[in-house]
């Protein structure tokens, strides 16, 4: 029982941490989106050197640049969002607050198939089946970042499992004990 109880407070810390690293990457990927769309590809160049048609009307152009930067946001919010509902989540369950429900384990895998649509697009770029501007550098860096994001999603997964598993033979032993210790008072009376 003690064995039980030390591997639930291993797996519980780490969803804790994980849980902590989901936001964090959240928080990256919003910065990352920023950076990205201000100083490395400016969403206005983008837009003006791909659509010579648009250089003669600045208004269809902005209206393009209103509409992408809208989607990007979008994107990057709801990226944001399910990587902070996941990360509370993990948090609350890590403290004993609640158990990993049906909806923890949608959402972690909702954001785990994100993450790696994202990795096979990074590998697949390095590998120049994908055609990309980037430097290899800014590739490889970006597919390692991903790479630890779905690294830690399988590990908040499983943790999570573990947890629910634990917690259910944790109690169902003390149910046992109860009974036995209920079993030998009316036998000694």
């Amino acid at each position: 029982m003690d064995n039980m109880q030390t591997e639930l407070i291993k797996h519980r810390h780490t969803l804790a941490v994980v849980g902590m690293g989901a936001i964090a990457f959240g928080i990256w990927s919003l910065i990352k989106s920023i950076l990205y769309f201000v100083l490395v590809e400016p969403i206005f160049d983008t837009i003006s050197s791909n659509y010579d048609d648009l250089s003669n009307s600045k208004y269809e152009a902005w209206v393009l640049v209103a509409i992408t930067f809208a989607l990007v946001v979008l994107f990057v919010l709801i990226d944001m969002l399910l990587r902070w509902k996941v990360g509370r989540k993990a948090m609350a369950v890590s403290r004993g607050e609640r158990e990993p429900g049906v909806g923890f384990f949608i959402l972690s895998s909702i954001l785990l198939l994100m993450d790696m649509a994202e990795l096979i697009m990074g590998a697949l770029s390095i590998a120049g089946i994908i055609p990309s501007d980037e430097d290899i550098t800014d590739q490889i860096s970006t597919l390692l970042v991903d790479f630890t994001s779905v690294v830690m999603l399988i590990e908040m997964l499983f943790a999570a499992i573990m947890i629910r598993k634990l917690v259910k033979k944790i109690s169902e032993g003390q149910n046992t004990e109860g009974q036995n210790t209920a079993e030998h008072s009316s036998g000694a009376a």
